[in-house]
């Protein structure tokens, strides 16, 4: 589930996040909030990781967390990418939604 490289790529995806947006008012607190969000989501996955489901609630409560951390780990990458074309002139984005078709080894 979680690793310790995907914890150092949380780390920088926050960082590049929060260095990119922090000139724009009121994101830094809601990068703060995504960051303690995600932090407390790959704990949880992390404390799943080799432990069986004792009921399907458990199993799809792991499933529900697992498929929320890759949707913002999308989004963010969207968000990057969106900044990088207005800073290089490029064609204007906006963040498409999350489209749930993730494999596991792009989880953050």
């Amino acid at each position: 589930m979680a690793s310790a490289a995907q914890h150092l790529l949380l780390g920088t995806i926050v960082r590049i996040l929060a260095n990119e947006v922090s000139s724009i008012a009121g994101i830094h607190d809601q990068v703060k909030d995504i960051k303690k969000e995600l932090v407390s989501m790959i704990a949880f996955l992390q404390d799943a990781e080799g432990k069986k489901a004792h009921t399907k609630t458990e199993e799809t409560w792991v499933a529900s967390v697992r498929d929320s951390v890759y949707d913002v780990e999308d989004l963010i990458g969207e968000f990057i990418y969106c900044i990088y074309e207005e800073k290089t002139g490029g064609p204007s984005c906006k963040v498409v939604p999350p489209n749930h078709s993730h494999s596991k080894e792009s989880l953050v």
